[in-house]
């Protein structure tokens, strides 16, 4: 009737089906494709290498994470407004341990116990890194993704010109920073400080102020008693103030100073140590970054002799899933992946702290910071603990933050300073 026979109708009603069916497969998993939002810094998308691991998971999984950038403080508001509101605005959260409070446990956050055993290479995390996520109820609520270690950074070819030795104490470290301290063209002003500290009232103060504690022997807890008072403590703060006001080894803007200016600070030649965590170092030594490269050096933090805990300030940034996550099996595969051994050994070659023991014997590590600094920051780890995750700690470092900046301007003595920081950590407790 129409022209055609039924055979060529048959076969043009097959092409039509099939190419409904080709149309149908491949649009399909676009129109079902999982999506995840990811609250996080902005250094955890740069040692994705800005993005390529997340789109590796999502050619393998996908699933789509977008990732949310924020610096510390930021997130941290971000995460507090999300859990007041009872919001699911971010699927995964990023907290660092001196962000985060043990009593935000498995009432905000989903417990990860009851999942653990999927991941077959559980023990290979650092102890010390998961459980420090464990919440006051004793659930864990988060994978650690990223971890940090003060290290002293030093420049090798000003201490071979001077003749100076790496210091194992902080006397030989004060002595080291005087020393290092020169004005170099003759001209009245210093062109080289001794050190770089970040001395901003805020958290990394607290990070630099740490660096100092621990090495004296101090903490800022003992069980529910504030110690941070003590003679390690009141000497820590002595020391900060005295590196800035009596011996004059760090540059004048240090009261405004946080890591970025120390970064620089020593990137362009203008202090000779600092504390920073070890990942700086890498940074320091490119030529196409860095005026001192090739002499970037790095060490165990000085200690007080037969005080000194053997290591300084260290953090961990770990990936919690909201508990009011609309996709949490995707959100879960997320965090298994991102705290995979496979995702820390891409990580760590661009900087990333490790959090997985394997990490440090891996090809990856030791190529980004050279076998000597492996070593050194492989014994640090091994004795290295981080500050309790108590629901005052984030108060209690703002605390002493503020206290600290009245020493330095010498509103108040250290002592004084430590003194009143402790009555006012005491009163949270209470």
């Amino acid at each position: 009737m129409f022209g055609f026979s039924k055979s060529k109708w048959c076969t043009r009603k097959t092409a039509f089906f099939l190419t409904v069916m080709i149309i149908f497969l491949v649009l399909t998993p676009l129109a079902s494709a999982t999506k995840i939002q990811w609250l996080a810094h902005p250094v955890h998308f740069a040692v994705t290498g800005d993005g390529e691991l997340l789109k590796q998971f999502q050619e393998k999984t996908g699933i789509e994470v977008v990732p949310v950038l924020y610096g510390v403080d930021v997130i941290m508001e971000k995460a507090m407004m999300e859990m007041l509101s009872g919001s699911s605005t971010f699927d995964v959260i990023s907290l660092s341990n001196t962000t985060w409070r043990n009593d935000l446990g498995s009432d905000v956050f989903l417990e990860l116990d009851s999942r653990i055993s999927e991941i077959e290479d559980y023990d290979d995390y650092v102890p010390g890194l998961i459980e420090a996520f464990r919440a006051a109820d004793g659930k864990l609520v988060a994978l650690p993704i990223r971890s940090g270690a003060a290290m002293l950074h030093y420049r090798e070819d000003l201490y071979n010109e001077y003749g100076l030795a790496v210091p194992v104490t902080i006397d030989e470290f004060v002595s080291n920073a005087q020393a290092l301290t020169k004005d170099t063209t003759g001209d009245g002003v210093v062109d080289v400080y001794g050190y770089a500290f970040m001395g901003k009232e805020g958290s990394q103060l607290i990070d630099d102020f740490e660096s100092w504690l621990y090495p004296h022997g101090g903490a800022f807890f003992d069980g529910d008693k504030v110690v941070v008072n003590n003679e390690a403590g009141v000497e820590a703060a002595a020391l900060l103030t005295d590196l800035l006001n009596v011996y004059k080894v760090v540059p004048a803007g240090t009261l405004s100073y946080t890591s970025s200016e120390v970064k620089t600070a020593m990137q362009e030649g203008l202090a000779a140590m600092t504390t920073l965590w070890w990942q700086y170092n890498i940074d320091w030594n490119k030529p196409e970054l860095s005026k001192i490269a090739g002499n970037a050096r790095m060490a165990k933090l000085p200690q007080k002799p037969d005080k000194g805990l053997g290591y300084g300030h260290m953090g961990c940034w770990a990936v919690f899933i909201d508990k009011n996550c609309k996709e949490v099996d995707a959100a879960w595969e997320f965090i298994k992946f991102i705290s995979s051994a496979e995702a820390q050994k891409y990580m760590v070659a661009r900087g990333n702290g490790p959090t997985r023991l394997s990490s440090f014997q891996s090809e990856e590590f030791i190529n980004a910071v050279g076998p000597e600094a492996a070593q050194i920051i492989a014994d640090v780890y091994a004795v290295g603990k981080m500050p309790s995750p108590s629901p005052i700690f984030p108060e209690a470092r703002e605390t002493v933050a503020r206290e600290l900046h009245q020493a330095f301007t010498g509103a108040k003595t250290p002592k004084q300073a430590m003194d009143d920081a402790a009555s006012a950590i005491q009163k949270l407790i209470q």
